[in-house]
């Protein structure tokens, strides 16, 4: 999805929950990773890992200046000779990422849900002083109420929802990015928003796993 095709959703989203929700939501996730603190932790399933995002959040962060936007992938697997910035396993969520850090765990809208190892680590991970948020796609099935239970704050997109979880992804992270004074018009917000996700974005993670 295009710089054009986000900031053309955004128009026809305007006044609607879900705008309002990711904004709220990715809100929550600018202020709550900060560098200082350990910065963000990004995590999926056993099945699913969020490349795109962390390209997104990435991309955002470069645009934004907001170096604390700039996620860590924690991985389920790590193959061998993977380069560093692709290394972290889940293993890196045992020191967690500090007060002052954030967590974002992304579930699928289809597949398994996350292990109970999983939601274990990410309990752990909250009681360090970690701010955990969950990007839900109504994956994770029975194992729902807990994942609710442990996150600070959940933002559902189930398919029932009618948009898919890429694109909830991208109003998300282009939503981190944003910094726009009260008051300021849609359209003129939308401009802005399109100008600086036109400009060509540094590739530190690849586009899918090798």
């Amino acid at each position: 999805m295009n710089a054009v095709r986000v900031a053309l959703l955004r128009e026809v989203l305007d006044g609607t929950d879900w705008l309002r929700d990711t904004r709220r939501f990715a809100g929550t996730l600018r202020r709550s990773a900060r560098s200082r603190g350990g910065g963000l932790l990004l995590v999926g399933t056993a099945e699913y890992e969020p490349w795109h995002l962390a390209a997104h959040l990435d991309e955002e962060a470069a645009r934004s200046g907001r170096p604390e936007l700039h996620p860590t992938l924690v991985r389920h697997r790590v193959p061998p000779g993977a380069p560093a910035h692709l290394a972290a396993g889940l293993e890196r969520l045992d020191g967690g990422a500090g007060r002052g850090g954030a967590l974002l765990l992304v579930v699928p809208q289809a597949g398994p849900p996350p292990g109970e190892a999983l939601l274990e680590r990410v309990d752990g991970v909250r009681r360090g002083g970690t701010t955990v948020l969950a990007l839900d796609g109504g994956g994770a099935g029975a194992g729902g109420e807990e994942l609710r239970a442990l996150a600070h704050e959940v933002l559902p997109a189930p398919v029932s929802a009618g948009l898919d979880l890429d694109t909830v992804q991208h109003l998300v992270s282009a939503a981190a990015g944003e910094d726009v004074p009260p008051g300021r018009r849609f359209r003129d917000r939308l401009s802005r928003l399109a100008a600086r996700l036109a400009a060509p974005p540094p590739e530190p993670y690849p586009r899918e796993p090798w």
